[in-house]
């Protein structure tokens, strides 16, 4: 029952973290709408849509930027660094006009006059934005199909390196394999060529000759009288 529990803890747990993040900008998207409405004088459904982009856009870009300092600190040695000052400028542009227009308005009711600048700045904060994130995707890309011409370069390396071990057994089985015989003392011969310790009385037992065949064999006297093998 206990284990129930807490497993249930951890679910809603799990949950509220997973939907709080999501939640946290509605507060800050109906300031804005508010302060919109009460300094700009602008109607109700054009504030919500500042409101709302506004916060979608702080959500984006701070997730952007999370993206990004995260991959720099697992990338491998080898790919590439991604900017992150970009991303960080973009924060702190984010930071600066939800306080400017949640709080500097009611601080300072003559900024009134110069906070619509700051809509077409989030409109080029936007797009680049989405720079960022097409960069990042681009450069993900890039590492992806280096990683797949890595793997296939290795495994051409493995199969070259299998083929070329399967070619040496081969060959070194046919310079151990004996050739065809003619007669007993080629294969004297052969096998004093090929084990040099064994002894003329070694030969003779292996060839199963008589010990004169290894003796005229290893003399080279072949003679008219040699012995045919049909071993």
């Amino acid at each position: 029952m206990i284990d129930r529990l807490t497993r249930g803890e951890a679910v809603a747990v799990e949950l509220v973290a997973n939907l709080a993040p999501w939640l946290a900008p509605l507060p800050t998207a109906w300031l804005v709408a508010d302060r919109t409405m009460v300094h700009l004088g602008w109607p109700l459904w054009v504030a919500m849509v500042a409101g709302v982009t506004l916060e979608l856009l702080g959500v984006g870009i701070l997730a952007t930027w999370l993206m990004l300092f995260g991959y720099n600190r697992e990338r491998r040695k080898t790919d590439p660094r991604a900017a992150e000052w970009p991303a960080l400028l973009l924060v702190g542009l984010y930071f600066f006009t939800a306080e400017a227009l949640t709080v500097v308005l009611d601080v300072w009711p003559l900024a009134a006059v110069i906070a619509p600048a700051l809509f077409p700045v989030l409109s080029v904060a936007s797009f680049g934005l989405l720079a960022l994130r097409a960069d990042h995707r681009r450069r993900l890309d890039a590492i992806a199909a280096q990683k797949v011409d890595a793997r296939a370069e290795r495994e051409r390396k493995r199969a070259e390196k299998a083929q070329a071990q399967i070619a040496a057994a081969e060959a070194a089985a046919q310079a151990t394999e004996p050739p065809p015989f003619r007669t007993a003392m080629e294969k004297v011969r052969w096998l004093h060529e090929t084990q040099p310790e064994l002894s003329r009385t070694q030969l003779a037992a292996k060839v199963e000759c008589a010990p004169s065949t290894v003796t005229r064999a290893l003399a080279g006297r072949d003679g008219d009288g040699e012995t045919l093998y049909f071993g």
